[in-house]
């Protein structure tokens, strides 16, 4: 992801105004970095407690002696009777799934939402072009550019 947002216009922007690469990065790709990451692994999560669940649940998964919500679930079919070994397990994983994917769905909610209420990934305001246009003409080393540096500092700035 990190590879991806070092070539978007706005970290172009810092490099041109200037700005360390360690405020660049702890600043602004970071913080639109991590958002994807998050979704993912959220995801991820469930994915991983379904398929464990369902590996286990065939007797394929971890070893027998471990105790797991697909082992338990395994065992409930030989105990008819008992049905809360069924019901207990099956709910767990249930409920895991669902927080993890409504924790995923939360966070790619919030994610667009910034992206269509900011003017880039994040409403930091560094990203605002107004505010780097401002910002582009009180350098000190701007009085000595010439007007293709100039023109080229507004191309990276639109």
């Amino acid at each position: 992801e990190l590879l991806r947002i070092r070539n978007l216009e706005y970290i172009q922007a810092t490099r041109a105004l200037g700005f360390k690469e360690r405020h660049t990065i702890l600043k602004h790709a970071l913080p639109n970095a991590l958002g994807p990451v998050l979704i993912a692994v959220a995801f991820g999560i469930a994915n991983a407690v379904l398929i464990e669940a369902f590996l286990s649940f065939l007797g394929i998964g971890l070893p027998a002696n471990m105790v797991t919500w697909g082992t338990m679930l395994n065992e409930a079919r030989n105990a008819f009777d008992a049905w809360w070994i069924a019901l207990f397990p099956g709910l767990a994983i249930f409920i895991t799934v669902t927080l993890f994917n409504l924790i995923g769905e939360g966070l790619t909610h919030l994610r667009t939402s910034i992206k269509m209420r900011g003017s880039g990934l994040t409403n930091t305001p560094l990203q605002c072009p107004e505010v780097l246009r401002e910002r582009w003409h009180h350098l000190p080393w701007s009085s000595y550019a010439t007007p293709e540096m100039h023109r080229a500092g507004h191309r990276i700035l639109r």
